[in-house]
């Protein structure tokens, strides 16, 4: 389907052959600008529709965009489906306009393309905006390539259709725009998705990592197969094969399912790409650090929670900001680490609490479409006691997820110690599920859950989990749980490396406590069994 740009509007001229590579490429790159922005208020329903639509019109195969198709493709209806008595896709589709309006207002009125979907149709439309730049757009863009720039660069490959029937190129297609779309929701990395600009980039920079694979389909199964190169060593350094029995679940589904599981593996902040560049930049002075050099020393430290780590995140950290202040993410990492600094009780540093907020908030001003952000915001709100608002930053965290696994450790993290007990230990453990490298650290709201059913036999099991040498929550865990089983004898090592790690802890003990668990019957429930394990605290 080649793209009408005569005029502003830009319209398929015929619906059975495919986009042109130009047209291709501004759509794909909208779609993905569209669905990662704070402002496109749509559900995962909506989205799912709109993904569809753009899908299926840039694969010539607009001609399918009836009623009928959508509701058994997008919202899983039966063969008998009726459009005539049954709504859904048509309000699923208004609600979808009033989202795309929303967001051209707030936020896409600079952008240079501009989706529409009509009423009355589900055929998309393409208009032209012309754009005016100003002095002021030109610094911003300037800094944030300043940023990107030294930020790691993965190219997506169009996925090879392997199937030996030509009508399945949508799934490669479909695949590789998922991915670019989960990619991005990775801010500190640079996603080129096998575009004309990302070619042309090629010209001028190789990008470091290359993203590909191919689509196999037989009677029973589809199978996806991934790979990852490095181009700064040439070597293969991952792969991995995605399978779905036909009929078990919507391609749709399993194409986004995979995407995010592979965008996960790939780039979760403790995931390949990033334990291998941290390697890679571990000894580089202090001076040479890019922004996301910076970032990796934070990664580690969120790994290990070693002192050594902490000071060469807290080093690194302060040194970027001077150095990279435009980049958001390194001021909101920070504001974690200072909200780290005063829920742990470190000492020899001035109002840890106030400068996390400021960190925090300044990071969000930057950076507002990261979830990480708006997690880390929730978390200090939290410390602070002001649950309430806990909630609201992680519940806007979670709008920017759209069922992403990223981060969502994090999230069930704070909303299970905000007392969103069900939903918050359920997507602990879908995390757990979904993501090879989850936070360990999510296994203290999972003990606080079952102190609160009083099942200590389960919240024992949650201490097996834990590894943490360096935190006194460590040993205090171990030593109340072990007290309320009525095991003081087990106890009494761990109360003693408690008292090695925070040796006024029987005086600060319930304080900081409180930091965390917000909910006096709980905390109360821990005192008890310390007690039990013969430490007594005020």
């Amino acid at each position: 389907m080649r793209l009408n740009n005569n005029k502003n509007n830009i319209y398929p001229k015929n619906p059975k052959k495919n986009f042109d590579i130009q047209g291709y490429d501004k759509v794909t790159e909208q779609l993905v600008k569209i669905m990662t922005s704070t402002e496109f208020h749509a559900t995962a329903s909506q989205r799912k529709l709109f993904n569809f639509i753009i899908s299926q019109t840039v694969s010539g195969k607009s001609h399918e965009l009836k009623g009928y198709t959508i509701a058994r493709k997008v919202f899983n209806r039966r063969d008998d489906f009726d459009p005539n008595s049954n709504p859904i896709v048509s309000i699923q589709a208004g609600k979808l306009r009033q989202a795309l309006e929303r967001y051209y207002l707030m936020a896409g009125q600079k952008d240079p393309l501009r989706i529409e979907i009509p009423k009355g149709s589900y055929l998309p439309v393409f208009i032209n905006q012309i754009v005016p730049v100003t002095g002021l757009e030109k610094i911003d863009k300037d800094s944030d390539k300043i940023f990107m720039e030294k930020s790691p660069a993965v190219e997506i490959l169009s996925f090879n259709n392997l199937t030996g029937d030509l009508e399945n190129e949508i799934i490669g297609m479909g695949f590789a725009s998922d991915l670019a779309i989960e990619l991005s929701r990775y801010q500190e990395i640079k996603v080129l998705h096998a575009t004309k600009e990302a070619r042309q980039s090629v010209q001028k920079e190789i990008p470091r990592f290359t993203l590909y694979g191919n689509v196999y389909k037989n009677i029973t199964d589809v199978k996806i197969s991934c790979q990852l190169t490095d181009a700064k060593t040439g070597r293969h350094i991952w792969g991995d094969n995605y399978r779905m029995s036909i009929g078990a679940k919507t391609m749709l589904e399993f194409q986004e399912d995979t995407a995010q599981n592979i965008a996960v593996n790939l780039f979760d902040r403790h995931g390949i790409i990033p334990t291998r560049l941290f390697n890679e930049s571990k000894n580089k002075p202090l001076d040479s650090l890019t922004a996301y050099e910076a970032i990796l020393m934070f990664y580690e430290y969120d790994k290990t929670l070693t002192p050594e780590a902490f000071l060469n995140a807290m080093e690194s950290l302060n040194h970027a900001i001077i150095n990279h202040p435009d980049c958001g993410q390194v001021w909101f990492l920070l504001g974690q680490l200072y909200a780290n600094i005063y829920g742990l009780g470190f000492s020899g540093f001035d109002t840890p609490l106030e400068k996390a907020l400021k960190y925090a908030e300044k990071g969000i001003q930057i950076s507002p479409a990261d979830q990480r952000a708006w997690v880390i915001l929730a978390f200090i709100y939290l410390l602070s006691d002001h649950v309430s608002l806990a909630k609201e930053a992680v519940s806007r965290a979670l709008k920017l997820s759209s069922g992403s696994p990223l981060n969502a450790d994090f999230f069930g993290y704070v909303m299970t110690l905000s007392g969103d007990w069900e939903k918050g230990t359920a997507l602990i453990k879908k995390s757990m599920k979904r993501n090879p490298y989850y936070s360990p650290l999510v296994h203290y709201p999972l003990w606080v859950n079952c102190l609160r059913q009083k099942d200590y036999e389960g919240a024992y099991a949650e201490t097996m989990k834990l590894q943490m040498p360096y935190l006194f929550w460590y040993p205090l865990v171990k030593a109340s749980t072990l007290g309320l089983l009525g095991q003081s004898e087990k106890a009494e090592a761990y109360v003693n490396r408690l008292l090695e790690l925070k040796p006024d802890f029987p005086s600060k003990g319930r304080i900081l406590i409180g930091r965390y668990i917000k909910f006096k019957e709980i905390v109360d429930r821990v005192v008890k069994g310390l007690s039990k394990a013969g430490l007594n605290i005020d």
